[in-house]
């Protein structure tokens, strides 16, 4: 694994990172997909894009999809950890032997074809779908959709989970730009299923649609289930998974005589996922007491849906912040929404796009806590309500952070 890891990053894609590591286009992953002989051909794929929601869907579709004893590979982004969360198959990430046998295999194409880290990685996910022998795969787009590099699939079936401003840079400034990029994915006599879209990115979602005639499946509205700890948003996730499930003929009648009902699979779908306790799951708890808890959230929607669930449990008075954003996401309709918790904190992590306490200071009042510092500083904390949030790649930073507390349990594997 350190040698593939030197390997990737002496590769000069691979090595940027942030806006520089994006290249949108699918010209290198169709060239690189008729080198090695088109891995991702003749798989049942679901392929799943929005802008808040589309990994839970992916796991959840996984639950469902388990559940009808099938053999089920994923792929989302990005990683917490180890690259190896990228591609699971029944839920257990990808073993170091079989990831380094496919990077093998997929060596020559790399070297001629320079891919992203994001293009490999996709790369990855087909070849590793096809030596799986999976029975269904679902699919993450990584950015937008139109140009993502895993828009080179033909899926049974897709699913837009949600459009709100975010990679306003590179998707567009308006949530129809948004929407068509989204929607990119869209393929022509495809089933698609939709979440709760504003109604001008809907409308673009529509008409997409339409000009490709694909049929469109409404999943805005959830049925009245029996879920633990759910909010709407994760109710509507679970919703948009069990809808594409069935629109792809997953829940036929069992020939062993035992049925459910589309409910009973939603709900015991649920279950499983709040058991399996995915790494990169929303509102993961992270220490024994069930106190502590990281949000992966990043834009306005998703913290808004973070905000909700800590209230979910107690008033967000009760509530310590601990916040790492990046550079580009800090905002001051951001910033104002954490105006109820109790006390909030500030943490820069060891990442160049990473946003520093002095570009938030004269916003709002946070107090800075030094990466090195943070379990000294929260440990007087151990038993009270605390959320950490702001980005996907404060994880690590927590992971490392808190190496030699025992403050926290979180899973690394």
């Amino acid at each position: 694994m350190e040698e593939l890891t030197s390997w990737m990053h002496q590769q000069p894609m691979m090595a940027k990172h942030g806006v520089a590591a994006v290249e949108l286009g699918l010209d290198k992953m169709k060239a690189m997909l008729v080198e090695l002989g088109h891995p991702e051909e003749g798989i049942p794929m679901i392929h799943v894009a929005g802008t808040n929601g589309k990994g839970t869907v992916c796991r959840l579709a996984a639950e469902l999809a388990m559940a009808e004893g099938l053999n089920v590979g994923v792929y989302t982004s990005p990683h917490m950890l180890r690259v190896q969360e990228r591609w699971t198959l029944n839920g257990v990430p990808i073993s170091d032997d079989l990831l380094l046998f496919l990077a093998q295999k997929a060596h020559p194409a790399v070297e001629s074809m320079q891919p992203t880290f994001f293009e490999f990685t996709t790369l990855i996910a087909f070849l590793a779908f096809q030596a799986w022998s999976v029975d269904i795969a679902i699919v993450e787009t990584g950015l937008g959709g139109r140009l993502d590099a895993t828009n080179v699939i033909t899926p049974r079936c897709s699913v837009i989970t949600s459009i709100s401003y975010d990679h306003t840079d590179v998707l567009g400034n308006t949530l129809e730009e948004i929407a068509s990029e989204k929607a990119g994915i869209i393929k022509t006599k495809t089933p698609v299923v939709i979440g709760n879209l504003p109604d001008i990115a809907k409308d673009r979602v529509l008409s997409m649609a339409q000009e490709k005639d694909s049929e469109v499946i409404e999943g805005q509205f959830a049925p009245s289930l029996e879920l633990e700890f759910a909010s709407k948003w994760d109710r509507q996730n679970l919703h948009l998974a069990g809808l594409a499930c069935a629109r792809v003929g997953m829940f036929a009648p069992s020939s062993k005589g035992i049925n459910r009902t589309y409910n009973e699979r939603l709900e015991n779908a649920w279950r499983q996922y709040q058991n399996r306790q995915w790494i990169g799951t929303p509102f993961i708890s992270i220490n024994s007491n069930k106190t502590w808890y990281y949000d992966g959230a990043h834009n306005e929607e998703a913290i808004q849906v973070c905000i909700n669930r800590c209230q979910m449990m107690a008033p967000l008075s009760q509530w310590s912040l601990v916040y790492a954003p990046m550079k580009d996401k800090v905002s001051v309709p951001i910033l104002n929404l954490f105006d109820g918790f109790d006390s909030r904190f500030f943490v820069s992590m060891n990442y160049p796009r990473a946003a520093t306490f002095e570009e938030v200071s004269d916003m709002l009042h946070f107090i800075p806590i030094p990466v090195e510092e943070m379990a000294s500083v929260l440990e007087p904390k151990k038993d009270s309500l605390v959320i950490f949030t702001g980005s996907f790649y404060f994880y690590e930073t927590l992971h490392a952070g808190f190496s030699k507390s025992s403050l926290l349990s979180i899973p690394a594997n």
